[in-house]
């Protein structure tokens, strides 16, 4: 009987090498994907530069530099950063053809998600920074980021808000917010304000003269 079982064993042995062969395969595929996804993703200054109706451009887009920003309505430091810093970023660099500015329209939650795309809707009568920067004008103010506040600040600023009500309450641009929080996330973008110079990543608002250093050695001095 002993004889009889031998062939079992070997089979049972067999598919013990087979079955660790075909995890060890599974692994090192799923490793080789891995390693391949960073260089097949879209970097997000390339997202927004092949699908511009899902960014903010501002400046010349032939800029040697580009600084690529994630922001939150509700994040008190994206409103430090655009009262306190983007005005001189934008005298001494945007105005003068050496900085383009690119905004990723993102939000980190649904509280703030119907400001962003009001704020896309504001872009459609080419206003979205001054739409942003009334906003951030009343940050922390009750009732900013409601929909009756969002409507008063295009209001305030000048829209037709015939025109920016129906876009308002059409959610056309909500896909597009959650498809650019969807390859923020795959950048392992989970935080605001979020930079990309030129690709290299910034992690939150920085002094001015961190700025500076960084577009300074980009650009070549």
């Amino acid at each position: 009987m002993s004889k009889r079982r031998k062939p079992e064993t070997r089979a049972t042995n067999w598919k013990i090498i087979l079955g660790i062969s075909g995890v060890g395969l599974f692994g090192l595929l799923a490793l080789l994907a891995l390693a391949l996804k960073p260089s097949e993703r879209l970097t997000l200054i390339e997202h927004c530069d092949q699908n511009p109706d899902a960014c903010v451009s501002v400046g010349d887009a032939a800029a040697p530099v580009t600084v690529l920003e994630v922001m939150d309505f509700g994040c008190s430091h994206c409103r430090d950063f655009h009262v306190d810093t983007l005005p001189q970023l934008k005298a001494d660099y945007v105005n003068t053809g050496d900085v383009r500015i690119l905004y990723l329209p993102y939000a980190l939650g649904q509280a703030t998600l119907p400001a962003t795309h009001a704020a896309l809707c504001a872009n459609e009568q080419a206003a979205f920074v001054p739409y942003a920067d009334a906003l951030f004008g009343q940050f922390g103010q009750a009732d900013t980021l409601s929909q009756s506040g969002l409507q008063q600040t295009a209001a305030a600023i000048g829209l037709d808000t015939d025109q920016f009500d129906q876009c308002l309450s059409s959610g056309r641009y909500l896909q597009t917010i959650q498809d650019n929080i969807a390859l923020a996330s795959e950048w392992q973008v989970n935080s605001t304000p979020t930079f990309f110079i030129n690709n290299q990543r910034v992690n939150g608002n920085q002094a001015y003269a961190s700025f500076v250093n960084q577009i300074e050695s980009l650009r070549g001095g």
